[in-house]
């Protein structure tokens, strides 16, 4: 019987508990790069380097759990269910002169959650909108 690692154990990476956090299945292992035509994380799949993905917090306890791991303290000011894209994959590279930017359609704050993320050298990361970035390893060439 195969088991859930990430249900079944403690998370290791903020990565992982990330994806605990959110109840999100691990991304297939990719190595993802930036590129003149590939450079966007947007809310539409066709644009996006890393397809979004839309999770509900339905409870205040999902909320408060989420908002305690990137150590916000005082909850949200609306109440009811909270919607929000993510963006998860496992590996990216960020190319110089192909910046990666950050720009869903609606402007709505995204989180952004990313294994390991190399910068090379040059490489930009440009934000349109409010964003939680949450990177296990970062390697900046």
């Amino acid at each position: 019987m195969e088991t859930n690692t990430y249900q079944d154990a403690a998370p290791a990476t903020a990565f992982q508990q990330v994806l605990a956090l959110l109840n999100l299945t691990p991304p297939p292992t990719n190595q993802l790069q930036t590129s003149a035509a590939s450079q966007f994380l947007s809310t539409d799949p066709a644009q996006s380097l890393i397809a979004p993905t839309v999770v509900t917090l339905t409870d205040t306890d999902e909320q408060t759990a989420l908002l305690a791991f990137f150590g916000r303290t005082e909850p949200l000011e609306e109440t009811g269910p909270v919607e929000l894209t993510t963006f998860t994959a496992n590996d990216v590279t960020v190319k110089a002169g192909a910046p990666l930017q950050i720009m869903p359609a609606d402007h709505s704050p995204v989180l952004v959650n990313i294994d390991t993320l190399t910068l090379e050298q040059g490489a930009q990361i440009q934000c349109f909108t409010s964003v939680i970035l949450t990177v296990g390893t970062l390697i900046k060439q």
